[in-house]
């Protein structure tokens, strides 16, 4: 929606990795994108706010978790992703 209010229009298309896997900048939006996904990961595209396009950037070999971010100058993308998805169970026993 323009700052000055009026309709809104959508801006993405395609669906998001998940409901935070975007980070937005003054130029435009970084966002990892599921409906491009492939066997190589999850691609990262940016779409850029003055000419509408998007542009794959990279792709990512494991699921990103939570937020992506992106530094102030735009050199970097920061995000967490999980290497190990084991849990131990613990017994803890005369808790009292």
């Amino acid at each position: 929606m323009p700052a000055d209010g009026g309709e809104e229009t959508q801006v993405i298309s395609e669906n998001l990795a998940s409901r935070w896997a975007f980070s937005l900048t003054p130029s435009g939006v970084y966002y990892v994108a599921a409906s491009s996904r492939s066997e190589k990961g999850f691609p990262v595209k940016f779409f850029d706010l003055a000419n509408n396009k998007a542009t794959p950037l990279l792709t990512l070999s494991k699921w990103p978790q939570l937020h992506i971010s992106v530094s102030a100058d735009g050199r970097y993308l920061y995000y967490a992703q999980n290497d190990r998805s084991d849990f131990d169970l613990m017994l803890v026993e005369n808790l009292k």
